[in-house]
């Protein structure tokens, strides 16, 4: 267990190296609308299974970004806007306290991604993102059944005798039930700063919206990756999700202190999913964008099919940031 471990401790540091890397000049990737790659301790959701660590090793790359250039670099002009197009890879890993099977089902999310930025009076930010792609777990059993294979008669039968009042906590498969479906993602972020004398953010205040539509074609137009027609009544195909993040910088150093509240709604999935995700997080950061945060979280789960399970959590682990705090208003002198 501990060879595992440590094997994919060292997998998962390679694999996140690009995103840490795409915060410095050598890169110029900059996302303002993105999830933090992180590597965290859980607690367990339901009380037969225990998580050693979880982990989101998220790598982007652009095929186009001027977004650094545009906003934070001082060899170029300040422009107000900027833009990126890119492929994101958007896994989700856990690994449980479990020797014959380390990393059950493991989430996987591809994308194709835009986002748009835009500065606002000199020193608010507007930003808007749309993806769009596959997502999935990987696995080829009967997401309700040990017994069958997915897409078999026996397991599409299963499948179809579920109703509002059964247990799908109890009915889950957990070694290889089969999720996927297509998705298209949108969000807007609106974050409101105080600046200090050399126009740096001093406190921030960030609000974020968004939504996610589950549908079969991919990108809306190629029929395969899609879900079964049984299962999207499990998933539902709608969710909404909002979030606040309060952010103060301590000292003259650039570290920072930040406080967020987040909120995931599901409709239309099955009564015994809990629609309701709530997380609270408290988090410290240095100024490369390497942090720790710890997050109380409450209601249903965001491990692909495991959404059926439900409970209160504790997470603690670090992150990476991929939009890093710049200077707003630049010194013309030092443009020239």
């Amino acid at each position: 267990m501990k060879f595992r471990f440590y094997l994919f401790l060292t997998i998962f540091i390679i694999a996140a190296t690009p995103s840490f890397a795409q915060d410095s000049q050598i890169f110029n990737q900059i996302y303002p609308i993105s999830n933090k790659p992180a590597l965290n301790w859980m607690s367990p959701v339901i009380k037969q299974e225990h998580i050693i660590f979880d982990a989101t090793p998220i790598v982007r790359y652009s095929f186009y970004n001027n977004i650094f250039r545009n906003l934070v670099s001082r060899k170029h002009p300040s422009i107000p806007k900027g833009q990126a197009y890119y492929i994101a890879f958007d896994p989700q890993i856990r690994m449980y306290n479990d020797s014959s099977n380390p990393i059950k089902m493991p989430s996987y999310k591809l994308l194709i991604g835009a986002q748009f930025i835009y500065k606002i009076k000199n020193k608010n930010l507007l930003a808007f993102a749309i993806e769009s792609g596959h997502y999935s777990n990987g696995q080829d059993g009967c997401s309700f059944s040990t017994l069958y294979k997915d897409g078999s008669r026996e397991s599409d039968s299963v499948i179809a005798s579920i109703t509002p009042k059964s247990n799908l906590t109890a009915m889950l498969n957990r070694n290889n039930g089969e999720f996927s479906t297509n998705l298209t993602q949108a969000f807007v972020n609106y974050r409101i700063h105080l600046l200090d004398s050399n126009s740096l953010p001093k406190r921030t205040i960030s609000l974020r919206f968004g939504a996610i539509y589950y549908h079969n074609n991919f990108l809306f137009i190629l029929p395969f990756g899609g879900f079964e027609p049984d299962l999207v009544k499990i998933y539902g195909r709608w969710r909404l999700q909002g979030g606040v993040e309060y952010s103060r910088f301590i000292g003259n150093k650039g570290n920072k202190i930040s406080l967020s509240q987040n909120l995931e709604y599901i409709f239309g999935a099955n009564p015994w999913v809990n629609p309701v995700r709530l997380e609270s997080t408290v988090g410290f950061s240095i100024p490369n964008g390497l942090g720790i945060f710890a997050s109380l979280i409450y209601g249903h789960d965001n491990y692909n099919i495991r959404m059926v399970d439900s409970g209160t959590e504790i997470a603690v682990g670090i992150c990476w940031n991929l939009f890093p705090d710049f200077q707003l208003e630049k010194d013309k002198n030092i443009v020239k």
